[in-house]
């Protein structure tokens, strides 16, 4: 049994529920079949994927090879080959402790240089790409060919995280669907976080990416799953609590797995015992966001004055469905085109959510701030 884990991959006995989701997804992968995971940051996408469903494939795969790179905050070509070297490096590694792996390898990498190295404290195997010639860097092309090669004989899935920042180069749309539609042997799960701008990579027919793959929305987590994994987890703190507040302390959190898990660590660390009910709830809930406010105001210090407003404003407001309605435009004392170009900017920093309802404060944390900061009086 563990405690309550947030910020971090998570194993699977630590993850709440989830089962279908998972299920769902190694049937995919099973098949070499494509699918695109979304939903909020912090619901556990990452986790799912990189710590379940790619570790109990190559578990279960004796001649496999999983690829997965993160593409947050892509800046070049040269930086998404670069992320895509180091991934395949790293699933080469994982495979290198057996010697005729190793040896197989030049006969699908015929134009690489390959280099294994031992870390000197563990002593574990890692391999090293680079071209022919140490100054020869290999091309997105390049890289994806050996996946190709690879692919003949071992049985490979390819992950890339936060997949809507491809967005950021000119050009890479097209170039990764041209690569990723040669996989024929290999799974492809793109997982990413911000709903608006997935929409326009895969539901846009003028775009590369339209109709690809299935789509896996992670949703949240009900909450009949969270009352037996959060009393498992407060026993050893000697603290109980029913239904009801599971329920306020998911409410208060936004269904938001991570929050949740953090309001929880809070309380189990607090030293407080007894029966969590909705006022032990908010003591507990005001200290952490007391304990959090510094961070938060230097999120806010780095906005300029327009944007603080609208954020503010947001924070207020919120599910803002219309940017330019003439409730919010009020609250952010901020022109109307001012005010969209703003919430659109921040939206595709992360700062806000784009729910069914309208915007959101992306962190349930930093919005129950803003609103003790700037509760009108």
């Amino acid at each position: 049994m563990s405690g309550f884990k947030f910020g971090q991959l998570l194993e699977r006995s630590e993850i709440c529920d989830r089962k279908k989701e998972i299920s769902f997804l190694h049937k995919i992968v099973k098949s070499g079949g494509r699918v695109v995971v979304y939903g909020s940051r912090r619901f556990g996408k990452t986790t799912l994927v990189k710590s379940v469903v790619m570790e109990e494939f190559l578990e279960k795969e004796k001649k496999s090879l999983a690829i997965y790179a993160d593409l947050f905050q892509l800046d070049s070509m040269e930086d998404i080959s670069s992320r895509f070297r180091i991934g395949l490096e790293q699933a080469l590694s994982k495979r290198a402790k057996v010697k005729t792996f190793f040896e197989s390898l030049r006969n699908y990498l015929k134009h690489f240089r390959i280099e294994m190295t031992a870390d000197p404290l563990s002593g574990a195997p890692s391999v090293s790409l680079s071209g022919q010639y140490k100054k020869d860097e290999k091309s997105l092309s390049d890289l994806f060919e050996a996946l190709r090669n690879l692919s003949q004989e071992y049985k490979t899935l390819l992950i890339l995280d936060e997949f809507q920042d491809i967005q950021n180069v000119d050009g890479l749309e097209a170039r990764l669907r041209s690569e990723i539609q040669t996989l024929h042997n290999t799974a492809v799960i793109l997982l990413g976080s911000k709903k608006h701008i997935l929409q326009k990579i895969f539901h846009d027919e003028s775009k590369p990416f339209y109709g690809f793959g299935i789509d896996l929305e992670i949703k949240a987590i009900a909450h009949e799953h969270w009352l037996p994994y959060m009393r498992e987890r407060f026993s050893p703190c000697k603290i109980t609590l029913e239904e009801d507040s599971v329920t306020d302390i998911c409410q208060v959190m936004r269904d938001v797995p991570n929050s949740i898990q953090e309001l929880c660590q809070w309380i189990a660390l607090s030293g407080w015992q007894g029966h969590l009910n909705t006022e032990s709830i908010h003591v507990h809930l005001a200290q952490l966001i007391e304990n959090k406010s510094s961070r938060y105001f230097e999120k806010l210090a780095g906005l300029s004055v327009k944007e603080k407003k609208v954020v503010v404003a947001v924070a207020r407001c919120e599910p803002v469905s219309s940017l330019t309605s003439a409730e919010f435009l009020h609250e952010t004392h901020v022109s109307a085109t001012a005010t969209k170009a703003t919430m659109l900017r921040l939206a595709d920093h992360g700062l806000f959510d784009v729910t069914e309802d309208g915007y959101v404060i992306t962190d349930p944390l930093f919005h129950l701030f803003l609103l003790k900061q700037f509760s009108k009086t």
